[in-house]
């Protein structure tokens, strides 16, 4: 039977509250929800609130194992400091976990875990100024790594044992499934993106690569978006039908194509950095003449060159990275090229499309030629390095 306290009314209205046998936890529950029974658990809201929170916990902490194994392997070029770094971090939860479990049990189970996730935070944050300051060495590693396991070992059985007071007996099952799909998932999620950041740290450190980059997001963005007002660029400005849209693009592939031939005849890279230079700022005219032309036989002209600059300009960045990168970061750097080079351009294309609702499409060509024309020489301007690349 049901004592009063386990029928109470949450005041809150659309939720019931109700006293589990459970540490005489307080269960939320909406009855008014309705999910899958696969996440039967969601139904309550401190578990919803609890899930989303760890979910970006783990992923910090995986994120977090991933660079200190880079760090130690870039300070001490040493694979025995490797494995001590990983004996630092998995030590303290074999020696403290038992005690850890003792005072799950006696410490209220939020406080605990409000104070392991404060105290990995803190830990993060000194590891962060350390290497930001480039005043970290091993040993610091080798203490904040200890320092975290001693954190996890009461941080662990924490929040297992959390989970069952937030849904009770009923969905307990349920919620230990889904917490470790979280926890697995986080551990794809989080190397992931590691990595990706350690290829960002890289690339902004070696500045001839930064350039690159920063060539590439404004060629992306602004030297590409007037494919996406093409068609009605033939049409408004050319008064021409599909057709000449047609020989428009066939133009552009063809200047690219002829660029990828002429390119590979040159066997000196001094020549190929010469005409990446030309590229980024006669590219701009390009597309400023063929924005304010209204004649279809200079428009494929102008087309097969655009086609030519952009072919040029792509075929040389590509070649300057893979030169200047090492090996071992060749695929990161290589990613973050594809993503400025191509995944970007999409945003850029957005952008046109919009300005172009108000402004004239020739003014609006013109705009993103004018912008990419400045953004190259401010690129050139600040970063001098990737002039002499190939020098």
């Amino acid at each position: 039977m049901n004592s009063p306290q386990e029928n109470q009314t949450n005041k809150q209205p659309g939720f019931t509250q109700k006293l589990t046998p459970i540490d005489n936890a307080e269960v939320v529950v909406n009855p008014t929800t309705k999910t899958p029974k696969a996440f039967s658990s969601f139904r309550y809201r401190n578990y919803q609130l609890w899930f989303g929170g760890q979910l970006i916990s783990v992923i910090g902490t995986w994120m977090q194992s991933i660079a200190l194994g880079w760090l130690v392997y870039q300070i001490s070029h040493s694979e025995f400091m490797l494995g001590m770094v990983g004996f630092a971090s998995a030590i303290p939860v074999l020696i403290v976990s038992p005690w850890g479990g003792v005072i799950t049990d006696v410490v209220p189970k939020r406080t605990l875990l409000v104070i392991t996730q404060s105290s990995a935070m803190v830990l993060a944050f000194i590891l962060a100024a350390l290497t930001f300051s480039n005043s970290v060495q091993v040993w610091h590693i080798l203490m904040l790594a200890a320092l975290l396991g001693v954190v996890n070992a009461f941080d662990a059985p924490a929040r297992q044992a959390f989970v069952v007071d937030m849904v009770g007996r009923e969905d307990m099952v349920n919620a230990i499934a889904l917490n470790s799909m979280m926890l697995n998932g986080a551990r794809v999620i989080g190397p992931a993106l590691g990595g990706y950041l350690l290829g960002m740290r890289y690339s902004s450190q070696e500045r001839e690569i930064l350039g690159v980059l920063l060539m590439a997001v404004v060629f992306s963005i602004f030297g590409m978006a007037y494919a996406a007002l093409l068609p009605a660029f033939v049409d408004q400005m050319l008064h021409a039908d599909a057709s000449s849209y047609g020989a428009i693009n066939a133009m552009i592939g063809a200047g690219a194509v002829i660029a990828a031939l002429f390119i590979a005849n040159f066997g000196s890279t001094k020549q190929r950095s010469r005409m990446m230079l030309a590229a980024s700022l006669v590219y701009p005219f390009l597309l400023a003449g063929f924005a304010f032309n209204t004649n279809f036989p200079l428009a494929l002209v102008l087309s097969f060159s655009i086609g030519f600059g952009f072919m040029v300009q792509a075929n040389s960045m590509n070649s300057m990275l893979q030169l200047k990168v090492q090996d071992n970061m060749r695929g990161r750097v290589m990613g973050l090229y594809t993503l400025c080079f191509f995944g970007l351009t999409p945003f850029g294309s957005l952008a046109a499309g919009f300005v172009a609702e108000y402004l004239p499409l020739n003014l609006t060509v013109a705009l993103t030629a004018l912008i990419m024309l400045i953004g190259s020489l401010f690129i050139l301007w600040r970063i001098p390095e990737i002039r002499e690349v190939y020098n």
